[in-house]
């Protein structure tokens, strides 16, 4: 995967992880990828880089010598507004809630790919700015974007061929589609999902849906978070 290095040249990364090679391996990359890195090996060493320098990205371990990452994510949402992307090899669902709960962006389980964790530091960077894809009232989803929605005419298209939907079924891929890159809880969904039709959702009534879309649109284009929800 290519990474734009005048967009990247302009981001400020601080890495947060007691593990050499981790740190080595993550510094050497993102630094070749041209994003500008800062190292910080535990809890201390991050809250002096933090109130030092100003940065555009967090890579958190949750896991340090000195302290939980959970100490440091709420200590630095409070101080700073740079994304957060916590790093860990924790994938229950429980940890996973409460580093949502308390900020974090995204969230990457060790052993990780570093192509993934690049694709994810972009997604979230072009959340933050607001420089995604889905502007005006054209909006594409899918592993290679090859799923269009046009809001004005409600159209659906795969590949340039129409797909039909039922009303439920477009509601569900427009709402997640406008929030793409983001994972969105099935509560979330469900809540939304509810206000838009004025009627009640069940769980299970999504999960028939997402499944609808997905044998309609293609695997790839709707993606399940264990024990979160679901993202495109």
């Amino acid at each position: 995967m290519s990474i734009d290095k005048e967009t990247a040249n302009s981001l400020n990364i601080l890495i947060v992880e007691d593990d050499p090679l981790i740190s080595q391996g993550l510094d050497f990359a993102l630094g070749d990828a041209g994003y500008g890195i800062t190292q910080a090996n535990d809890l201390a060493q991050a809250k002096i880089a933090i109130a030092s320098s100003s940065f555009d990205l967090i890579l958190l371990d949750l896991t340090l010598p000195d302290g939980s990452g959970f100490e440091l994510l709420d200590f630095l949402r409070a101080r700073t507004d740079a994304a957060m992307i916590c790093i860990t090899a924790a994938d229950d669902e429980a940890t996973t809630v409460h580093a949502f709960n308390l900020g974090a962006d995204d969230y990457v389980t060790k052993p990780f790919r570093l192509q993934e964790l690049l694709a994810r530091i972009k997604a979230v960077m072009r959340r933050r700015s607001g420089a995604d894809d889905n502007t005006g009232d054209i909006v594409t989803v899918g592993a290679s974007s090859d799923v269009t929605i046009d809001i004005k005419s409600a159209q659906v298209t795969l590949d340039g061929d129409n797909v039909d939907l039922t009303a439920l079924e477009y509601r569900l891929l427009l709402y997640l589609a406008v929030n793409k890159g983001q994972i969105l809880s099935r509560r979330q969904i469900l809540d939304a999902m509810y206000a838009d039709v004025g009627e009640y959702v069940s769980d299970n009534t999504l999960t028939v849906y997402i499944k609808r879309l997905r044998a309609k649109l293609g695997d790839d284009v709707i993606t399940t978070v264990r024990g979160i929800g679901y993202r495109v």
